[in-house]
């Protein structure tokens, strides 16, 4: 009778240096957190069928800190564990401790249940300096059990961006541990991604039908004669209760789920505004309900932005700016009015700013700005107005960016105020997000003044700040979006040094969330413009390397995905300008390569369009430059 097979404590030993320590909490945390799809039941090609979850992940630097006896507690840590898992790096390969623990490994006869993650390096490197494997991962074992000169070959998943990527690494690591195929596992893990989405919606959409449900007997209630009038109207403030509930929850929960378009969000946005229309038949709305229609409009006017109708979004922040006034000029004191209102001058302000108005944005901003402050001396420990806050004076440093001073002195005060938060609030990632938007300021500010040095210090703190608030909110478009401005901005410091190698790794991870974000979502006009962006700096990198039919490659890629922005955004001025740049950039390069006709081609349909902008279009001016270069450029 064959005996049984044997249960393991640990589905995995996780083996890593502890300056990899980033690396081995992220794997440690996404293993043990991973679903395995339901559909998988039953198809594992060896072994049985996989479980709900992987299980426990022993990770020795955890799990072992207060130990006295390191080796025998690693032992049997490791004779406890099904798989063993390397982080792979030039770190792990100088490790001891490492390298002794895939040796036990081995020496314990199970070889085969053993996988590399490779994070950095690269293996079996002819620069020993760059070697990701340790040696017991390099050789194999000879008969006597020492390292032989025979080269093994480990599985392997790359977690580079040049490689595989994270989420593909992780998945292809999971598919050795459960036995099943990487494509299987793949296909199954986006089904599963797409049901949670469904399920989201459907929650949604549940949301809307309750919300419905209660505004139907708030109406019917409505009707009942005066002596019932109190009853009705808590039932009233109970439907717009929970419909100010479904729209925030609804507009600042969902926005940012990796794949939530933005035209499936407005259109759960304009269903909630219509079902508190239906409030309002027959009867005056109450507080409650009035309050709740501006707010839907206020993130509403966001998602309008966000897919490029700036002038839709204008007008909706508008009417809900007079909306929220009117409550808070019969209400000057109710204090969650005047949040509202402030919100609402903040939003308008960013609208404005996205049209070029400048000027009215900082009014509006300003405006926002001495509510908050009202607002956070009635309540200092308040951390989120805090932070809310810093980052509105950070968004004014940005406008303000030709004062420089004035921009210093902004997000200056942004990181002032957080430096200010009460040493027991505890949304650090929250805070680290309005620090990184400073920071980012401060950058942007050294690099136009020429000090390389400090913008890129600022840089890469903004970059490692934005790494890791993307880490710890997988699938959150927005802070993947964070990312990718993150690491394009120090792409172009790093180009300005000449340091190209590095500058082209942050260029592609930039281009790479971009691409993916813009894909799942086609109709976020911003991601679609930072994709155009990224491909023309490569362009732009690969042309000053000397590398023309490269650059030539990436601004017709460019070119045709501008093209398609322009079709998609209503004849957005900055949507337009920015194809007239890459197509003047694009008939240059062309003209210099004896490519006269297609020259003509790009730079013609660079006028054309450059000329379509005129005043008053506050970007009239930059499109009058664009028309001078081109006209130099034709005539030379």
């Amino acid at each position: 009778m064959p005996s049984a097979p044997r249960e393991f404590r640990y589905r995995a030993f996780l083996s890593y240096s502890h300056v990899d320590e980033k690396w081995g909490r992220w794997l440690h945390r996404a293993l043990e957190s991973y679903r395995v799809p339901r559909a998988l039941t039953g198809e594992a090609e060896k072994g049985s069928a996989p479980p709900a979850r992987l299980g426990r992940v022993f990770r020795d630097r955890e799990e072992l800190s207060a130990s006295h006896d390191l080796g025998s507690e690693i032992r049997r840590a490791l004779n406890d564990s099904e798989t063993l898992i390397v982080v792979c790096s030039p770190n792990a390969a100088r490790s001891r401790w490492v390298n002794e623990e895939v040796l036990t490994w081995k020496l314990m006869g199970r070889g085969e249940r053993l996988y590399a993650v490779i994070v950095e390096g690269e293996p079996h490197a002819t620069n020993l300096a760059r070697e990701c494997f340790p040696p017991a991962l390099r050789h194999e074992l000879d008969s006597s059990g020492n390292l032989s000169e025979r080269i093994a070959e480990p599985m392997a998943a790359d977690a580079r961006d040049s490689g595989d990527g994270r989420q593909n690494a992780l998945l292809k690591l999971i598919a050795g541990i459960l036995g099943v195929t990487y494509d299987s596992l793949r296909r199954r893990d986006e089904e599963a991604r797409a049901r949670s989405f469904r399920h989201k919606m459907a929650l949604a959409t549940m949301l809307a039908l309750i919300f419905a449900g209660l505004a139907a007997a708030a109406g019917w209630f409505a009707w009942q004669s005066n002596r019932e009038r109190a009853r009705a109207q808590a039932n009233l403030d109970t439907a717009t209760a929970a419909a100010t509930s479904m729209v925030l929850d609804i507009g600042n929960e969902l926005k940012n789920v990796e794949g939530m378009q933005r035209s499936t969000l407005l259109t759960i946005q304009e269903r909630a505004q219509a079902l508190l229309d239906q409030l309002a038949e027959g009867q005056e709305l109450t507080v409650a309900g009035r309050r709740a229609r501006a707010v839907s409009l206020v993130l509403t006017s966001k998602v309008l932005s966000q897919s490029g109708d700036v002038a839709a979004a204008i007008s909706a922040a508008n009417d809900a700016l007079e909306r929220i006034r009117q409550l808070t000029d019969a209400h000057p004191d109710d204090l969650g009015l005047l949040r509202d209102l402030a919100r609402a001058l903040e939003t308008l302000g960013d609208h404005l700013g996205s049209s070029g108005d400048d000027e009215s944005a900082l009014h509006h901003y300003r405006a926002a700005l001495a509510i908050y402050d009202r607002l956070l001396s009635a309540s200092p420990s308040d951390g989120d107005l805090a932070r809310t806050v810093s980052g509105l004076w950070s968004i004014m440093g940005a406008v303000l960016r030709e004062d420089r001073k004035a921009a210093r002195e902004a997000f200056q005060q942004a990181i002032a105020v957080l430096d200010r938060l009460f040493p027991e609030d505890s949304n650090a990632l929250r805070t680290d997000d309005m620090r990184a938007r400073a920071e980012e300021g401060l950058s942007n500010l050294a690099w136009k003044e020429g000090d390389v040095k400090t913008a890129e210090t600022h840089a890469r703190t903004v970059a490692e700040i934005r790494r890791r608030l993307a880490d710890a909110n997988p699938g959150d478009s927005w802070h993947l979006g964070l990312l990718a401005s993150a690491t394009s901005r120090l792409s172009g410091i790093l180009r300005d040094r000449d340091a190209i190698g590095e500058a082209l790794d942050n260029l592609n991870e930039s281009t790479r969330i971009n691409r993916r974000l813009y894909l799942l979502d086609p109709g976020n006009l911003q991601t679609g413009a930072m994709l155009v962006a990224n491909i023309i700096d490569a362009a732009d990198t690969k042309r000053a390397a000397g590398d023309r039919d490269g650059a030539l490659v990436a601004y017709t890629e460019a070119t045709v995905l501008a093209e398609e922005l322009v079709a998609k955004s209503q004849d957005d001025t900055k949507t337009k300008l920015l194809l007239a740049t890459l197509l003047m950039k694009r008939g240059t390069l062309e003209q210099r390569s004896g490519l006269a006709e297609a020259s003509r081609r790009s730079l013609s349909r660079a006028s054309a369009l450059a000329a379509t902008v005129t005043p008053p279009d506050p970007m009239a001016p930059i499109a009058a430059k664009i028309v001078s270069a081109l006209d130099q450029t034709t005539s030379q």
